[in-house]
């Protein structure tokens, strides 16, 4: 989404309906229920994408980690391929040492 405010409305057209037709079909209706659906249809719909970000913050301080070290430098689409390779386990060593405070 570009703007926070376009994601908030699509969240508010998507996750947030489907909480008010759960509450009609339940059969309670209000103005406070609507307000409830809303920020739960928000709550819902932002929480993905913190973890999203926090996937990529990780990944990339990963790829920090190999900046500067003499290996070569990791990729992100290396992090996410799913795959454990020589440099990315070099990389995790590197990042445990350091939290570690080795």
């Amino acid at each position: 989404m570009p703007t926070m405010a376009a994601l908030e409305g699509y969240i508010n057209d998507t996750s947030s309906a489907l909480f008010s037709l759960a509450a009609l079909i339940a059969g309670q209706t209000s103005e406070e229920i609507e307000h409830l659906a809303r920020h739960a249809g928000l709550a819902q719909g932002i929480t993905p994408g913190d973890g999203v970000a926090a996937a990529g913050c990780f990944a990339a301080s990963i790829v920090r980690t190999t900046a500067g070290t003499a290996e070569p430098r990791l990729r992100i689409e290396e992090v996410f391929a799913g795959k454990e390779t020589r440099k990315l386990r070099a990389a995790f060593d590197q990042l445990l040492g350091e939290a570690k405070g080795i």
